[in-house]
């Protein structure tokens, strides 16, 4: 995207709100272009590549059936169209077509598996970790978390383990629903693309 049209996409209520660095991570692949009337953007069938936000125009989408159109939506400025399949890495249910000349924003449909990635990634690591100070946490009678169980462990001190064990479990928890929910409602739940 060139330079000069970022601030009037950063101002846009969709991004307003965005931690600058994220909205500049985002953007890096983004795509703001003018498409002329009737052009078709998207069909029916094929897998989804992008999300859709018009920013001036409008687009229709429309089902096909049997040699028969039917619109189904027109989406208009600041909406964004099939995200139910940019979300599930699925195909286009609908086909659309700018109705007018339009200008919209493409952002590769790859931002929400980066995050679900990103989500199970932070849970093998977090598991990782603990397994690790376990091992060697309790070889270096020193450690955090993992070692402070170990050690409660080889004490026979049962309500200590569990006590550490939902210590474990509360702080994957709170990131769980604190961080990635927060990236998530200002991410993919406001444009529309949770499940």
């Amino acid at each position: 995207m060139r330079s000069t049209d970022l601030p009037e996409v950063r101002a846009l209520p969709l991004f307003e709100s965005m931690a600058e660095a994220n909205f500049e991570q985002l953007m890096q692949a983004a795509y703001l272009q003018i498409f002329p009337a009737q052009l078709e953007l998207i069909k029916e069938g094929e897998p989804a590549d992008f999300l859709y936000v018009v920013i001036d125009g409008c687009v229709e989408l429309y089902a096909s059936w049997n040699g028969h159109e039917t619109v189904m939506e027109m989406v208009r400025p600041l909406g964004t169209f099939i995200l139910a399949a940019v979300l599930k890495d699925a195909i286009y249910l609908k086909s659309g077509r700018t109705s007018q000349r339009s200008r919209l924003l493409l952002i590769p449909a790859a931002f929400p598996a980066i995050l679900a990635g990103l989500k199970i990634g932070w849970a093998f690591a977090w598991r990782t970790l603990i397994a690790a100070e376990l091992v060697f946490g309790a070889s270096a009678r020193q450690g955090g978390l993992g070692w402070h169980i170990f050690e409660a462990r080889a004490q026979l001190e049962t309500a200590t383990v569990f006590s550490g064990l939902l210590v474990v479990i509360v702080i994957g928890l709170l990131v769980e629903s604190v961080i990635f929910r927060a990236i998530e409602a200002r991410t993919v739940n406001r444009w529309g693309m949770q499940r």
